[in-house]
């Protein structure tokens, strides 16, 4: 997208209210969007520097937000380093998931998956 385009999808979120943006990492950086109460990571960042950039998008200033990290078993040396990095090891614990809800979820998750192997092709 130009960034005009770019700009014109952004206005038409920001005025819609409980809208949500699916984005690769180029939108990580550079886009205030005020408002972010939730973000979720369907992929492990590779980077302690990529999850500041992506979680960052919530939480601004005095406000609350929540960063939610869904990783896959081939994704667990990745969130290890971003936990040692953060000294949380003891802290961070797994969200409970109800397993009726995640059937739910799963061919959302599959979908994601779809939508970037095709970006990855291009």
């Amino acid at each position: 997208m130009n960034q005009k385009q770019r700009l014109k999808k952004l206005e038409k979120l920001n005025a819609q209210e409980n809208s949500f943006l699916i984005a690769s990492d180029v939108a990580a950086r550079g886009l205030d969007i005020p408002g972010v109460k939730n973000f979720m990571h369907y992929q492990c960042p590779r980077s302690v520097e990529i999850y500041l950039h992506r979680s960052g998008r919530t939480a601004r200033s005095t406000s609350e937000g929540l960063s939610v990290l869904l990783i896959s078993p081939d994704e667990i040396n990745l969130y290890r380093k971003i936990v040692k990095t953060f000294k949380k090891d003891k802290e961070i614990k797994d969200y409970p998931i109800d397993l009726d809800y995640y059937k739910s979820c799963e061919s959302r998750v599959n979908l994601a998956k779809k939508i970037d192997e095709l970006h990855q092709d291009t």
